[in-house]
């Protein structure tokens, strides 16, 4: 699964979703929803991810579960096949149809205003950030230290801010932060007023040098600001500003 390298090849698409994503386009991206019958969780009802603890319950996960060769060879592959799910241990597939999910909405070429919307709820569903944390050391462990392992965690971070409920004071600084189309919002400044569950991975990408490794390196943290903008905080379009912000930094250094 070369999430990354797909990511920072599809700007076109996402540029679309970004310019159209105030406008009443009814199209829909494809999608793959958690396989429970919970529905995903809305900014009203997420609970905060617990990202101190998070590591070491996906290590206590990550052990209790086998990886089948077959699911090993699908999460290898460039786009992840949408029976991956189906191939994943029960414990961890919902977390694994968010992943399918993630892949889908940024390789798609529909237009879909509610894009940034759609996939926070998906990858902000109870338990799914921890699961695809579990997932991502099971992969690096059973099938080896490939992308897959490596673009993993940054979809967790991810999850993690998708999680996040409506802080008012945090809203209006990414509003501010956001106003401006042609800049980054500046996690120095958003870092203080961040929840808990954010401040730390926030606090990381303010010290991060400037350029396009850093954008590689923080791709998580990143998308996933524009996640709880655009689905928590109703920034329009936030999210696919910030997908471009990581693909133009990925083009330029060569990522």
């Amino acid at each position: 699964m070369r999430t990354t390298h797909r990511i920072l090849g599809a700007a076109a698409a996402i540029a679309i979703v970004a310019t159209l994503g105030a406008c009443g386009d009814d199209s829909s991206a494809p999608t793959s929803a958690p396989s429970s019958d919970t529905p995903p969780t809305t900014a009203a009802s997420a609970g905060p991810a617990e990202t101190a603890d998070s590591a070491d319950g996906a290590d206590t996960a990550a052990a209790n579960v086998e990886l089948s060769a077959d699911f090993c060879d699908k999460v290898g592959q460039e786009n992840p096949p949408a029976d991956l799910a189906a191939a994943a241990p029960e414990q961890l597939r919902d977390g694994t149809a968010a992943v399918v999910a993630f892949a889908e909405t940024l390789s798609s070429q529909e237009a879909n205003p509610d894009v940034g919307t759609e996939l926070a709820d998906t990858l902000g569903a109870p338990g799914v950030a921890e699961q695809i944390r579990a997932l991502a050391s099971a992969v690096a462990e059973q099938c080896g230290d490939g992308e897959a392992a490596q673009a993993l965690p940054e979809i967790a971070t991810a999850a993690d801010f998708a999680a996040g409920e409506a802080d008012p004071a945090y809203c209006a600084a990414l509003r501010t932060e956001f106003a401006d189309p042609s800049k980054q919002p500046a996690a120095s400044k958003l870092a203080d007023l961040a929840p808990a569950e954010q401040r730390a991975a926030l606090q990381r990408l303010a010290a991060s040098p400037e350029g396009g490794g850093a954008a590689a390196a923080n791709l998580g943290v990143l998308l996933g600001i524009g996640l709880y903008a655009e689905a928590r905080c109703d920034v329009p379009g936030a999210f696919g500003m910030m997908f471009l912000a990581v693909a133009f930094a990925g083009e330029v250094s060569g990522s």
